[in-house]
């Protein structure tokens, strides 16, 4: 992250305005030396007692949910299921190769009406 936030600050930041998308704009801040922390500035992060226990949750739900062997065990495709996506995608081949060649035939002899 912060080699990203060097480079950043390196290059130029412009601006353009557009009516549909509008980025907000960038302050770039000064750079410091590695090793140094800048002193005037420092980072909050200031997050409700319950946005704190949502995350926290969360993140256990999360680490709990992997650690089960059922879920990982879950994660892979049954034989049959996987057999039954493939059957799919081969009936989509059949019918994207059916409609190229009545698209192709179409094309190659127009009807003119006069």
């Amino acid at each position: 992250m912060a080699s990203l936030s060097a480079v950043s600050m390196a290059t130029p930041i412009t601006t353009t305005k557009t009516t549909f998308f509008s980025p907000l704009t960038v302050i770039p801040q000064r750079a410091s030396l590695l090793g140094q922390k800048p002193k005037s500035m420092g980072l909050k992060v200031q997050a409700s007692l319950k946005e704190k226990a949502v995350t926290g949750l969360t993140a256990a739900a999360l680490t709990v949910s992997m650690m089960t062997p059922d879920v990982a065990q879950a994660a892979e495709l049954a034989p049959s299921l996987k057999n039954f996506l493939l059957s799919i995608v081969a009936g989509g081949v059949v019918l994207t190769a059916i409609f190229g060649a009545i698209i192709a035939v179409s094309n190659f002899d127009p009807v003119k009406r006069v």
